[in-house]
């Protein structure tokens, strides 16, 4: 994905060999709407329409003209310049969705008949790309789309497996000056635990959104203990419970910075685990 770009936002001519110059462009300036609650949502559009270029119009024309050629394949790259800073994402959905927002061009032309005529086309498939920054340790880059993400390893055999799980809170801290994210906040990241058996194997995931709201620079996942004690029900469960930090892989292009195990102690991953002592019943607990 950091091939696309050939320095900064300057777009790779091996990917976009009119980058020279563009198929459409857009200059203007963004406003508040409001989002279904009615809240407003700052430096956001609805549907923005870019007119085609001349050679924008050369380009599409050579799709229409090939689009029976089932090998071949045609797409453009929407890319802000290097003073839209506040551009974070561009909303689409797949086009089978006509409700919903898509990427489409529209050709007007004359027919055979010379008589005014319209083509829509529709994006078959969207995807965000990012030119992500280099990090140094202790930060770590948790994305979509190219992803990355973080692992931590969990032991749990302290804990006896007579006691319950009450709660498991987990949280990872980020540096707010190197953590890109758009209008909805980093609330679009997830935990996923995992038992480790004792083939060395995986098993299946568990998944829990994370909260950024209560802790500045910090999101907090406030309850992960059920998935750890999905893992110690397991008979061929090791011990360990693995546990990543991942973006929603395609549909929310945020970006944070996390402080790994090797940051100073208060910028550090937490896990604070609850438990209790189940009741005993008879000769069983």
């Amino acid at each position: 994905w950091k091939d696309l770009f050939s320095s900064g936002v300057t777009p790779n001519p091996t990917y976009f060999p009119n980058a020279a110059t563009p198929m459409a462009s857009y200059s203007g300036s963004l406003s508040y709407l409001s989002d279904t609650s009615g809240v407003q949502i700052p430096d956001t559009l609805t549907d923005l329409k870019l007119p085609l270029t001349t050679v924008g119009k050369q380009v599409v024309s050579s799709w229409l003209q090939r689009s029976h050629d089932a090998t071949a394949f045609f797409g453009f790259g929407l890319i802000p310049t290097a003073n839209s800073k506040v551009i974070q994402e561009l909303s689409t959905a797949n086009s089978q969705y006509d409700s919903l927002p898509y990427i489409r061009i529209w050709v007007y032309y004359h027919n055979a008949s010379n008589l005014p005529d319209s083509t829509l086309i529709r994006s078959s498939n969207d995807v965000s790309y990012v030119d992500p920054d280099t990090l140094a340790a202790p930060l770590y880059l948790v994305q979509p789309v190219a992803q990355h993400g973080l692992r931590f390893v969990v032991n749990l055999d302290s804990i006896s497996l007579s006691d319950a799980i009450l709660q498991a809170e987990f949280s990872v801290a980020y540096d707010q000056t190197k953590t890109r994210l758009g209008n909805l906040g980093s609330n679009f990241i997830f935990a996923y635990v995992q038992p480790v058996l004792k083939d060395s194997s995986l098993g299946l995931v568990t998944s829990y959104y994370g909260d950024s709201t209560a802790s500045a620079g910090r999101v907090v996942f406030k309850n992960i203990g059920p998935g750890f004690d999905y893992c110690r029900r397991l008979s061929n469960f090791s011990g360990k419970a693995v546990v990543t930090i991942q973006q929603s892989p395609l549909f929310y292009p945020a970006r944070h910075a996390v402080y790994g195990m090797d940051a100073d102690v208060a910028l550090r991953p937490k896990l604070t685990i609850t438990t209790s002592v189940r009741p005993k019943i008879g000769s069983q607990r």
